[in-house]
C-alpha cells in the first residue's frame, strides 16, 4: 500500500521541495509532495498544514519554522528538539529536519576549531545527548508519521535498504618509499645516531622495494573491491609540510600508486588545510590529481575533516565535486547532522539546494583509537554500535580508515587486527 503525504506551509518552495525530497529518501511506500493534492484525490493522502489555517488538513501544527534565517531559527530549533525528544507530535518536525540537514548551527561563527572542524559542544544533538543515534530516522520521522499510521492502520512504513561504503584517506602513502632523497638521508642519519638498527633495516628495504614499506596496505584494500560495496581512496596532493605531508605528487612513486589505485577503486580528493585560507587551493589540488588520473574527480573528504564553512562546500559545487564524505566529527563519534542517510547540501544564504551530496561519517577509526583511547573489545563494541544503528535504519555506513592504520607494520601495533575484525563484523551485519 503506497500513500501520499502533502506538506502545506507558508515557506519558500525550494525549502518545501527540499524537505519533501529528503523525506522521500527515508520513507519508502510514502511519497511526499509540497503543497496540496488535487481536488478529489484525498483517499490515499494525508495533509500536513503549517499555514495557520487548519481547514481540510488531517493534521495541523500551530507554528512553522521552515525558514532560512539561521540566527532566528536556532532558539526555536532547540525548543523544537526538546519537544520532539519528549514525543510531542505538535512540534514542527519538518522544520527541525530542515535545519538539522541544512546545518543551521554550523553557519554561526565560532563553532569550529583552528583546523575548521565543527566542535561537538556547539551541536544541539550533542547537548541533548542524542548524537549517538540518527535522530531524524530514529525519532523524528516515526513521530511525524504517527498520525498517518493512526488514519491508515493497515499501512506500515518500509525501511530503506542499508548499504556500505569503505573509504580510506591517503595522506601518508608511504612511510619511506617515494619520499625525497634529502628526507631519506636525514631519516637514515637520525636512525644511525639513535642506533636503531631495526628501523634502519626497514627504511633501507622500503627505499629499495615499496612492498616492504610499513604503510603498504594497498593489496588488502584492492581485495575489498571484489565485494559489492563501493571503495573510495582520498588522495592528498600536498607534501613537505607539518600538516600536509604526503609523498610528492610529481614523483614516480606517487603517480604509479595513484594509477594502480584507480584500476581497483574510486579515487577522490583529500583537500589539504590550504583551503582554510585559500579556497582556490581546492581547484588547484583537484586539477593536479586529475592530471595524474587522466579523469575527472567528483568525490572528496577534507583533511582532518576541516572546512571553511560554507565556502568549502560552495567551492565543491563550483569545481565539480558531487560527493563529500567529511560530515563527521574529528573529536567524537556520532551523527553530526542527525541522519544516517546521504543528503543534499542546502545553501541557507542562497535559499536553495545544491548538487552536492553529503555522506554522514559517524565513526572514524582515529577518533576511537586516538581520541577516545579505545582498544580491543571497547573499540569493536563502539564500532559495532554505529554499524548496527545505520543498518537498522536503512542508512549508508561509511567505513572510515587510513592506509597507514590498517597496515601490519603501520602506526598502530593493533591497527591491522582491528581492521580485520571490523571487516568481519561488517560482513555479519551487512
Amino acid at each position: 500500500m503506497s500513500l501520499r503525504a502533502f506538506l502545506h506551509a507558508d515557506a519558500p518552495a525550494p525549502l518545501l521541495g527540499y524537505v519533501c525530497s529528503e523525506l522521500n529518501r527515508r520513507t519508502p511506500g510514502l511519497q511526499w509532495f509540497p503543497g496540496r493534492p488535487a481536488e478529489g484525490r484525498n483517499e490515499d493522502s494525508f495533509i500536513f498544514s503549517y499555514t495557520g489555517h487548519a481547514a481540510s488538513a488531517n493534521h495541523f501544527f500551530q507554528t512553522c519554522h521552515l525558514n532560512s534565517q539561521k540566527n532566528e531559527a536556532l532558539p526555536s530549533l532547540k525548543e523544537n528538539l526538546r519537544q520532539a525528544l519528549q514525543g510531542d507530535p505538535t512540534c514542527d518536525i519538518p522544520g527541525l529536519i530542515f535545519h538539522l540537514l541544512a546545518r543551521s548551527e554550523e553557519w554561526i561563527p565560532g563553532c569550529r576549531d583552528a583546523l575548521g572542524r565543527h566542535l561537538p559542544e556547539f551541536s544541539l544533538l550533542y547537548q541533548a545527548k542524542v548524537h549517538e543515534e540518527p535522530v531524524i530516522e530514529s525519532r523524528l520521522i516515526p513521530l511525524l508519521i504517527r498520525p498517518i499510521q493512526e488514519k491508515f492502520p493497515g499501512w506500515k512504513m518500509e525501511t530503506p535498504r542499508a548499504s556500505l561504503i569503505h573509504t580510506f584517506d591517503i595522506d601518508h602513502a608511504y612511510a619511506h618509499h617515494g619520499k625525497p632523497l634529502s628526507r631519506q638521508i636525514a631519516r637514515l642519519a637520525l636512525g644511525m645516531w639513535k642506533r636503531d638498527l631495526p628501523a634502519l633495516a626497514v627504511q633501507l628495504r622500503s627505499f629499495i622495494r615499496r612492498e616492504a614499506d610499513p604503510f603498504f596496505s594497498y593489496p588488502r584494500i584492492w581485495e575489498l573491491a571484489g565485494k559489492k560495496s563501493r571503495i573510495l581512496c582520498f588522495w592528498q596532493t600536498v607534501s613537505g609540510e607539518p600538516l600536509n605531508n604526503n609523498i610528492p605528487l610529481r614523483g614516480r612513486a606517487a603517480r604509479r600508486l595513484i594509477k594502480e589505485m584507480a584500476q581497483h577503486v574510486e579515487v577522490g580528493l583529500h583537500p589539504s588545510t590550504h583551503q582554510l585560507n585559500d579556497i582556490q587551493a581546492i581547484a588547484h589540488e583537484k586539477s593536479r590529481l586529475e592530471a595524474v588520473l587522466e579523469r575527472t574527480v567528483t568525490s572528496a573528504r577534507c583533511h582532518f575533516l576541516g572546512q571553511r564553512f560554507p565556502d568549502t562546500y560552495r567551492a565543491f559545487v563550483s569545481f565539480g565535486i558531487k560527493e563529500d564524505f567529511s560530515m563527521g566529527w574529528a573529536h567524537i563519534p556520532g551523527f553530526r547532522a542527525g541522519t544516517c542517510q546521504p543528503f543534499q547540501f542546502f545553501d541557507v544564504e542562497n535559499g536553495s539546494p545544491t548538487a552536492l551530496t553529503l555522506y554522514p561519517t559517524p565513526c572514524m577509526e582515529g577518533v576511537l583509537h586516538d581520541r577516545m583511547g579505545l582498544r580491543d573489545a571497547a573499540f569493536l563494541e563502539t564500532f559495532r554500535h554505529y554499524a548496527t544503528v545505520v543498518h537498522q535504519y536503512g542508512g549508508v555506513f561509511v567505513n572510515h580508515w587510513h592506509n597507514h592504520t590498517i597496515a601490519p607494520m603501520g602506526i598502530w601495533a593493533d591497527g591491522s587486527k582491528l581492521f580485520e575484525q571490523s571487516l568481519k563484523m561488517l560482513e555479519e551485519i551487512y
